[in-house]
């Protein structure tokens, strides 16, 4: 799996690069096997790539540095991964950021500036990670393929600080993958967009946010105290994440006079609602409208009958249901067919968003379906465009 990262640079007063580092999540010291103990690597950068994997042993790494015709073609070393622990007073926990600083010889033979330091960071076998520039050809490509391609000219604002709710009974059937493409889609229609998180995996920092982010202080600090860290994972969209799973009667009782608030500030909010019975119930009553999401088989489609058919207050809510990663199959067609039946005679939008590589790529890429142009991404951004008007009105 490759992610993209910025290096922060230092700078001195003239301007010169000083001192260049990047954060590395969790996931890659533990592929690197390092501990706060022993965290020892070596580096070697050869053919524009820098390879980094722990040193076992305590033997000493050789510091080796060739050119040619001032063109770096080989250079490694060995150093400590740098370890920032910051604590937490509320839980008395401690959070640890991992710094890789990157020699000067190799910023310098990337010809690194503050407009041009991003990076590929791709795990290898063997516990060793590469990092590779980010080549500008392919981002002079990705500008061209990345054009939003949702039509802005007549931009559609909403100014009632509108609640959707994006639930399902059932987890894992792409609630906050739908929850960031609409939210995302309200934003380019010209409408200040928050997106509120009830899981604490916040799945959204790592899907939109290309930094590294632990968050300290969430939803129910904002609900207390007003101190929530808020994200804007791109203009217009903002994101505020979740610490910790657990909802006291306190916490749940201030949820509509803080949705209330927000409503004055945002004009959509969009809430990624928990399976959690209890606590989805007093969202679902925040909420103006409620979309969602499925899966076409027998379990999913069940469930989703059943929450039609049992309660009323939450019927009448419904705007539209999102059949996600829909195959074209038999079984997953009469599925469909019956949800289609059950709908008939109401004004709930069946959307159908299918199950494609492309997606899975695009996730991969922190990207969302407004940021490519290529057919595939068209067709689905038709579905959300429709999806998008159905539910302002």
């Amino acid at each position: 799996m490759e992610k993209k990262l910025n290096i922060s640079l230092a700078l001195k007063k003239d301007g010169r690069i000083s001192q260049a580092r990047i954060s590395l999540s969790s996931d890659v010291i533990e592929h690197l096997k390092i501990t706060e103990n022993e965290r020892k690597i070596k580096i070697i950068y050869e053919k524009e790539k820098i390879q980094i994997q722990k040193i076992e042993t305590k033997s000493e790494f050789e510091e080796i540095i060739v050119k040619e015709e001032n063109k770096l073609k080989k250079f490694q070393t060995s150093k400590n991964l740098a370890l920032e622990g910051s604590g937490d007073k509320g839980t008395g926990k401690t959070y640890y950021n991992w710094k890789l600083f990157i020699p000067l010889p190799i910023i310098n033979d990337w010809k690194i500036t503050k407009e041009n330091r991003e990076v590929i960071l791709s795990k290898e076998i063997d516990n060793k990670i590469i990092i590779k520039q980010y080549d500008t050809r392919e981002k002079d490509m990705e500008k061209k393929e990345n054009q939003i391609s949702l039509d802005t000219k007549n931009k559609v604002e909403i100014k009632n600080g509108i609640i959707f709710d994006v639930k399902n009974n059932k987890g894992g059937v792409g609630k906050t993958e739908i929850a960031k493409e609409l939210g995302h889609g309200f934003s380019l229609l010209g409408n200040k967009v928050l997106i509120i998180s009830t899981d604490a995996q916040n799945n959204i920092i790592d899907d939109l946010y290309p930094e590294e982010f632990i968050v300290k202080k969430g939803l129910k600090e904002d609900v207390f105290y007003g101190t929530g860290e808020m994200l804007r994972l791109r203009e217009n969209l903002y994101y505020m994440p979740l610490k910790e799973y657990k909802f006291s009667d306190k916490f749940l009782k201030a949820i509509p006079e803080y949705l209330d608030k927000k409503r004055k500030e945002f004009d959509v909010i969009i809430i990624d609602s928990p399976p959690l019975l209890e606590v989805d119930k007093v969202f679902v009553e925040c909420a103006d409208k409620i979309i969602i999401p499925t899966f076409c088989d027998r379990k999913t489609i069940k469930g989703v009958l059943n929450l039609i058919n049992s309660d009323k207050t939450v019927l009448e809510k419904i705007n539209a249901i999102v059949i996600n990663r829909y195959e074209d199959t038999k079984v997953q067609k009469e599925w469909k067919n019956a949800l289609l039946e059950a709908l008939n005679g109401t004004k709930i939008l069946c959307s159908t968003i299918p199950k494609l590589s492309f997606i899975e790529q695009m996730i991969n890429n922190q990207k969302t379906i407004w940021e490519y142009s290529n057919q595939q991404a068209l067709e689905i951004q038709k579905t959300y465009t429709e999806l998008l008007f159905n539910l302002m009105k």
